[in-house]
């Protein structure tokens, strides 16, 4: 049906939880082809499996006075 809105509502405590887990690696996260990379990219992969690639999604929240990210 076009124009039908579908809201869905994703966990990003899986993403949290991985963080905790390798804070004390030095490894870096975001440099590629890691093992650590590799489990993160799977992780994202897995959370966002059910949004259409099209449509995109929105990440709403704002930043608290210690300048931290708390989504909405």
């Amino acid at each position: 049906m076009l124009g039908a809105q579908e809201d869905r509502v994703i966990s990003l405590s899986p993403l949290y939880h991985f963080v905790l887990k390798h804070r004390a690696e030095e490894q870096p996260l975001r440099e590629e082809r890691t093992p650590i990379s590799r489990e993160h990219s799977g992780l994202c992969s897995d959370i966002t499996k059910g949004i259409d690639r099209d449509r995109g999604f929105c990440h709403w929240g704002s930043y608290d006075k210690r300048q931290y990210w708390k989504s909405i």
